[in-house]
């Protein structure tokens, strides 16, 4: 995959999830020049084969919401400290707005455990 949307029941969220993921990732890159939404890497995370109304389909969506964002965010394997925290900051970032534009009780339970955590 090459583009980053959520994907929803509605084509309206998914064009809508793909331009808050876009400028979630493009604001979040202090190094980064000013890009516009449209240009801003982006991937699509289908979930429509997904239960959200369970943990075991909420957790595997939160695994997909992860992976996108480590694919987009830049910095994975940085050894700079500085760079590590712009990727961590990205990740995080692209995760929690990704969760929060779902709205889904089980995949906020799933993100706030994960936080916790660490």
């Amino acid at each position: 995959m090459t583009t980053a949307t959520f994907a929803t029941n509605s084509s309206r969220s998914v064009a809508r999830i793909a331009v808050l993921v876009g400028s979630l990732l493009a604001g979040s890159l202090a190094v980064a020049p000013v890009v516009s939404a449209q240009e801003a890497p982006s991937i699509v995370v289908k979930y429509s084969d997904l239960d959200l109304s369970t943990t075991e389909g909420a957790t595997t969506l939160y695994k997909r919401i992860k992976a996108a964002a480590s694919l987009v965010c830049p910095y994975g394997n940085a050894r700079e400290l500085s760079f590590k925290a712009v990727g961590a900051s990205c990740r995080a970032d692209a995760i929690e707005r990704a969760v929060r534009s779902i709205h889904n009780t089980e995949l906020a339970a799933v993100h706030d455990e994960h936080t916790r955590r660490g």
